[in-house]
C-alpha cells in the first residue's frame, strides 16, 4: 500500500511540487518558532526565580549633601519607624532585587576556589533576604547571624557556581575573595535577573544593617498591609528624615519590573508567532485548494477505481494518505535542521513532536474535504461523461 501511494505521488509530482515546497517552508518556520517559544518557557521555569510578590525596593537617588555616616543613620531611623508601624512586613538590606535593567548593573568579579579563579555575580544580603525574596535553599542555610568559629565570613553560593567550580561538597568550603576568607554555609538554586535568562554562577556576601544602610537602600516584603498605603507612609517618614527637597527617593514595585520583562518577551515571541500563524493559515488554504483542484482533475481515475471495486472509505483513505506522505517527506529537511541546531533534550524532542503533530493535523484537515468529495463521485455518471 505504501509503495502504491508513493508511486501515485511520483506520477503526480508536477502537481505536488508546489505543495511540497510550501510545506517544507512552513515546517521549518514552525519548528523555529515553537522551539523559540518552548525555550522561553523552559527558561522561565528554570531555577533562580525570586518571589517578588508584594515587594518594593527603596533607594535614595541623591545623597551628595550627606556623608555616608549621616545617610546610614537616617536610613536606619527610617527603617526602625517602618518596622514599628508595620511589624508584619519584612525589611532587608542588600541588592538581591531582580529584574533591574536585566542585571546589567550587577557586580561581577573573580573569586578563588582551590587556586582557581571563577568569574561570578556578586550580591549582598542580610539575614532577612531569605524571607523577602525566598530563594530556594538546596543545602545548608541562609545567613543566620552566626559567623563560622574560625573567624571567616559566611557565604552563600548558587548551584551554577558549584557546577562551574567543580565543588562536590560545598558546605564548609573556604573561598577567597578580595582580602577576606569566606566559608560556604548554604547553596541556593540560583538568582535570575531576568525571568527568561538562565541563572549563572553567583555568590551572596553577608552584610549588617549599619554597613548597608549607608548605601541608602533597602527592600520590603509587605505582609498583611495594603501596598499603596505602605508606600505612602514610607514616603511621609522619608520626608521627616530627609526634609531637603533635593533628596528624592525611588520606590518601585519589583513585580512591575518582572511584568515589564514578561511583556517584552511576549511581544518578541508574538513578532515570530503572528507571521507564522498567518503563514500556516495561508499554506492550509493553498494546500486545501490544490488538493481540491487535483481531486477534481482526477475524477475519472477515482471513478475507475471505484468501478473496479474500491470502496468510498478506501478512496478517502487514499487521498488522505497522499497528503500525509507529502507532508512527511516535506518534514525531512526540517528534521535534519532540528538535528543540526538543537540538542536532543527531552524538552526539545517533545517540542519537535508537537511540531510534527501540528503538521500532520495540517495535512489531515487540508485533504479531508477533497477526500470526502472524491467519495461522493458516481462512477457510472463520471465515466459516462469521460
Amino acid at each position: 500500500m505504501i509503495a502504491h501511494i508513493l508511486k501515485l505521488i511520483w506520477n503526480q509530482r508536477k502537481h505536488y511540487t508546489g505543495i511540497f515546497i510550501e510545506q517544507i517552508l512552513v515546517f521549518i518556520i514552525l519548528t523555529i518558532c515553537i522551539l523559540s517559544f518552548s525555550e522561553k518557557v523552559r527558561l522561565y521555569f528554570s531555577p533562580g526565580n525570586l518571589n517578588t510578590e508584594n515587594t518594593i525596593i527603596f533607594w535614595l537617588n541623591d545623597a551628595n549633601n550627606h556623608s555616608p555616616e549621616e545617610v546610614g543613620e537616617k536610613i536606619q531611623s527610617l527603617v526602625s519607624k517602618m518596622r514599628q508601624k508595620y511589624p508584619s512586613s519584612i525589611i532587608s538590606y542588600g541588592d538581591l532585587a531582580p529584574y533591574l535593567n536585566g542585571g546589567q548593573f550587577t557586580k561581577r568579579d573573580s573569586v578563588v576556589v582551590d587556586n582557581r579563579k571563577i568569574l561570578t555575580k556578586i550580591y549582598m544580603s542580610d539575614k532577612n533576604g531569605l524571607a523577602v525574596y525566598q530563594p530556594q535553599i538546596e543545602e545548608g542555610e541562609w545567613f543566620s547571624g552566626n559567623f563560622p568559629e574560625d573567624g571567616s565570613l559566611p557565604l552563600i553560593v548558587s548551584r551554577q557556581f558549584l557546577e562551574e567550580s567543580g565543588l562536590k561538597h560545598p558546605i564548609g568550603k573556604k573561598i577567597q575573595y578580595g582580602n577576606y576568607t569566606y566559608t560556604v554555609t548554604g547553596v541556593i538554586s540560583g538568582i535570575k535577573n531576568n525571568p527568561f535568562t538562565p541563572s549563572t554562577p553567583t555568590i551572596v556576601l553577608p552584610i549588617n544593617d549599619k554597613q548597608d544602610a549607608s548605601f541608602g537602600g533597602f527592600d520590603v516584603k509587605i505582609v498583611d498591609s495594603d501596598i499603596d498605603t505602605y508606600v505612602q507612609d514610607l514616603y511621609k517618614e522619608f520626608r521627616k528624615e530627609f526634609p531637603d527637597p533635593l533628596d528624592t527617593p525611588t520606590i518601585d514595585r519589583i513585580e512591575q519590573w518582572k511584568m515589564g520583562e514578561i511583556l517584552e518577551t511576549i511581544i518578541s515571541i508574538s513578532l515570530q508567532a503572528i507571521p507564522t500563524l498567518f503563514l500556516l493559515i495561508f499554506a492550509f488554504i493553498g494546500t486545501f485548494g490544490l488538493f481540491w483542484i487535483y481531486s477534481r482533475k482526477r475524477k475519472s481515475e477515482y471513478a475507475l477505481r471505484m468501478a473496479i471495486g474500491s470502496t468510498r472509505s478506501r478512496m478517502i483513505y487514499l487521498v488522505i494518505m497522499e497528503s500525509l506522505f507529502i507532508t512527511g517527506l516535506a518534514m525531512l529537511p526540517g528534521l535534519l535542521l532540528f538535528c543540526y541546531i538543537s540538542d536532543f533534550t527531552p524538552g526539545n524532542l517533545f517540542t519537535m513532536g508537537i511540531t510534527v503533530f501540528i503538521m500532520l493535523l495540517f495535512a489531515l484537515f487540508s485533504a479531508w474535504y477533497p477526500a470526502y468529495t472524491v467519495s461522493k463521485i458516481n462512477p457510472a455518471e463520471t465515466l459516462h461523461y469521460e
